[in-house]
This record gives C-alpha cells, sequence and structure tokens, in this order.
C-alpha cells in the first residue's frame, strides 16, 4: 500500500476517550507508524472532556479522535462545536464503534450534531489486520484538510497590490 502520508507535517492528535484500551491501541498503531514509517506525530491523552479542554490551550492538538460515546455523547458533541468555533483548523476524526454510533444515531445526529455524519470515522473495534490501513488512511485526510486550512490561511492574508485590502471570506 502506497501512503500519501507527509512525513513533514507535524501532526499534535489528542486522544479524547475514557476508555484506555481504546486509546492505546490507537497510540500503539501511531507509535508504530512513528517508527516504521518516520512518521511526525506526537500524542496526548484526555479521559474526559474537561480534560480535552484542557489540552486545548495547553498542548494545541491540530488533529482530535474523539470517542463521542465513552466521553460522553453532549459533553462530546459540546465540546466539538466549541473547538471549531475558537479553533476551526483541528481536524476531528470520530474514533467510536459503528455499531453503537449507528443504535444512537438519533441521539448523535440531532440538532448541530446533523453535521457529525460528515466527520471522518475510525472505526473503533475492527480487525487488527484492517486497522492500520483505517488510520492511515484517516490520518492522510486529516492531513489534506490540514494543508487546506493552511492554504486557506495563507489566501487570506494576501493583500491586494492596489489598496492593500485583506481578500473577505466569499473572496478566499
Amino acid at each position: 500500500m502506497e501512503q500519501l502520508l507527509d512525513p513533514n507535517i507535524r501532526m499534535r492528535i489528542l486522544i479524547a476517550d475514557a476508555d484506555e484500551a481504546g486509546a492505546g491501541r490507537l497510540s500503539e498503531i501511531l507509535a508504530k507508524l512513528n517508527t516504521t514509517h518516520s512518521h511526525s506525530f506526537d500524542v496526548e491523552y484526555a479521559y474526559s472532556i474537561k480534560k480535552a479542554y484542557g489540552k486545548l490551550s495547553s498542548y494545541k492538538p491540530n488533529v482530535v479522535f474523539i470517542d463521542l460515546l465513552s466521553t460522553g455523547l453532549r459533553d462530546s458533541i459540546t465540546f466539538i462545536q466549541h473547538t471549531r468555533l475558537k479553533n476551526p483548523a483541528v481536524v476531528f476524526v470520530l474514533y467510536s464503534d459503528e455499531d453503537d454510533l449507528e443504535k444512537r444515531a438519533t441521539e448523535v445526529y440531532c440538532g448541530w450534531g446533523a453535521r457529525l455524519k460528515h466527520y471522518f470515522l475510525q472505526p473503533k473495534h475492527i480487525p487488527d489486520n484492517e486497522y492500520e490501513s483505517f488510520l492511515v488512511f484517516n490520518l492522510e485526510r486529516a492531513q489534506l484538510d490540514l494543508l487546506a486550512y493552511g492554504f486557506q490561511e495563507s489566501v487570506s492574508l494576501v493583500r491586494h497590490k492596489h489598496g492593500g485590502t485583506s481578500l473577505t471570506r466569499i473572496q478566499v
């Protein structure tokens, strides 16, 4: 499998998951990718949403893997919503069991949570032989989002030659 991950893009990953075994599995595979493929993943943990809020300011993650269910559904959705408003460049990957999300779909995807249907998903309970390829796929997509957002930020800072005004958000 050819990997598109760019080892030069430093990813600061926050794992927000009250399930320590699930967080540990994700962390082990990320460590393996760091070693075997020379990628740049820094990893921090938050075993509660309260701790995740603290990590936003101290660690400043650019990618968050979040288990909506183990950390509390309402708190997790509120955390994502607040983070999107204050730190729009953070890329979220839902790190949950697909069946559990499906069973609670009416709770998960109602109101503001409806947009979560479009977020990346790293299935939590899949066989080991599929886990790493799913993870790499999600990391590749996260990197593309980080690059796209960086492009938007750099374009929004461009000044017109005549008049020196920034481009508007609509122009970007």
